[in-house]
């Protein structure tokens, strides 16, 4: 299969295994990665794309792309967007985590994206 020339490197495949390894940040249980903004993605000249991740489970992953109305019952975050909820859940994977793993540019590029 070839590259995107997007490829993670040896940080950003580390901090995807562990955000892997919470568990879907919403119920705890296996998860898939989802990518908020997409693996390429840049906001502010830094990239964000490895790092803006969520863990999910296949049905959840499905509701943040497909069922927006259910998404925002299930955080209970009424009239909320794709992005703010995406936020929301981000800050609990980096309060789990620790935001040195990413760093702190990342994180505020990743806070400041818009809604």
């Amino acid at each position: 299969m070839r590259s995107k020339g997007n490829a993670p490197n040896k940080k950003q495949v580390r901090w995807r295994e562990e955000v892997r390894s919470l568990g879907s940040i919403l119920s705890g249980e296996n998860a898939i990665i989802h990518h908020c903004s997409g693996a390429a993605s840049v906001h502010r000249k830094i990239p964000i794309g490895h790092e803006w991740i969520l863990p999910l489970t296949e049905s959840q992953h499905y509701f943040i792309h497909k069922d927006l109305p259910y998404m925002r019952e299930l955080v209970d975050m009424p009239g909320a967007s794709r992005k703010e909820i995406e936020k929301h859940l981000f800050e609990k994977v980096v309060y789990r985590l620790g935001v040195e793993q990413i760093g702190r540019e990342v994180y505020e590029s990743i806070m400041d994206y818009r809604i």
